[in-house]
């Protein structure tokens, strides 16, 4: 379903996870709704990133509604994207949380051997930490982003630590403020990943157990596609896997739980690995849409990747989730060109989060 500017609202084809039959009946779907007549409306009204957004909650409803509603006879979803009409009915209520003040104190900790990378990335955690009492630390010769993190945390001192990769941008506004909220009432937070894992790759389950939504900057630079996991809530809780981009998290956390530097020796696999220990031994592990960001990496599934990902199938296979008996695995994604665009559709999603 193609919108005006070039802007596009369409599943990802990723083979890695998704069955290319059912990718294929989801975008004739698609097509044939078009032929309902019902991409009019939608078309009509997704002249800015806000109606983009109205869009794209409408149509990610349809699909979690037709798994619902009939999960044998995913072709329902036909009828649900050409009987919605009524956009009256969609009630966006702003969320407004305006900067407060903030009492704990905040280590940021990052790998990186791109100075210019860390570069962009310490300027925007100073800016988005202004006010705040925070610390950064960066670690330039880590063997190990499990080595890295455990040797950045000894050295920190702050009553939260983030682990942040070196690539990403915040761009929510009243960050600090909606992370210690959060904090107050979980003790890990990502802002993607699933409350069910069955395997090494946390968006392996689909929906309805993804959740979250991040950015990634084009290879040509001249665009951002915004991929949507699942918007539903602003902070989901009882999730078992988190994306490493960016975690956050308790002091206390780390009192009883480290990375696992002896036996993931490489660049993946320590973000499932840490956050399924968490919730294994009963942490509170969420994942919440309100901390918007841009990150850089769309991840490398390359041979080291897959390597990793045995060694945690050996240490977790016999506690992973059975796969689900019904999901859906396409994701959807939104294209946009600037981060004003970026910055207004988040905010505009949030306000039909619950």
């Amino acid at each position: 379903m193609t919108f005006p500017a070039g802007r596009v609202l369409t599943p990802i084809r990723n083979q890695a996870f998704l069955q290319p039959a059912l990718v294929n009946e989801v975008e004739a779907l698609l097509r044939r709704a078009e032929q309902a007549r019902a991409h009019e409306r939608l078309s009509s009204l997704a002249r800015t990133p806000e109606d983009l957004a109205d869009a794209c909650h409408l149509l990610a409803n349809l699909h979690h509604r037709a798994l619902l509603d009939n999960p044998h006879h995913f072709p329902s979803l036909v009828g649900l994207v050409a009987n919605v009409a009524d956009w009256s009915r969609l009630h966006p209520c702003r969320i407004d949380r305006p900067p407060q003040p903030v009492a704990e104190s905040i280590s940021v900790i990052m790998c990186s051997i791109d100075p210019d990378r860390e570069a962009r990335t310490v300027a925007m955690y100073r800016d988005v930490l202004a006010g705040t009492p925070f610390e950064i630390i960066v670690i330039r010769d880590a063997r190990s982003l499990c080595e890295g993190y455990n040797r950045g945390i000894r050295q920190s001192s702050g009553e939260i630590v983030i682990c942040s990769h070196d690539d990403i941008e915040i761009l929510s506004p009243s960050f600090a403020t909606r992370l210690t909220q959060h904090l107050r009432r979980v003790d890990l937070l990502g802002v993607a990943g699933t409350t069910r894992l069955i395997q090494p790759f946390w968006v392996s389950a689909g929906w309805p157990h993804v959740h979250g939504m991040v950015a990634q900057r084009s290879r040509e630079n001249d665009h951002f596609d915004v991929t949507i996991f699942g918007p539903q809530s602003l902070c989901t809780t009882g999730a078992q896997a988190l994306d490493g981009c960016f975690l956050a998290m308790h002091r206390s956390l780390l009192d009883s739980l480290a990375f696992d530097e002896k036996n993931l020796t490489g660049w993946h696999g320590y973000d499932i690995d840490f956050s399924f220990s968490a919730w294994l031994t009963g942490f509170r592990v969420a994942i919440c849409t309100d901390i918007f960001l841009i990150h850089d990496s769309p991840g490398q599934f390359d041979a080291a990747c897959h390597d990793q990902a045995e060694i945690l199938r050996r240490k977790h296979a016999h506690r992973f989730a059975p796969p689900p008996e019904h999901a859906v695995h396409g994701l959807f994604a939104v294209r946009l060109h600037t981060r004003a665009q970026l910055a207004t559709f988040a905010e505009r999603m949030l306000s039909y989060a619950l």
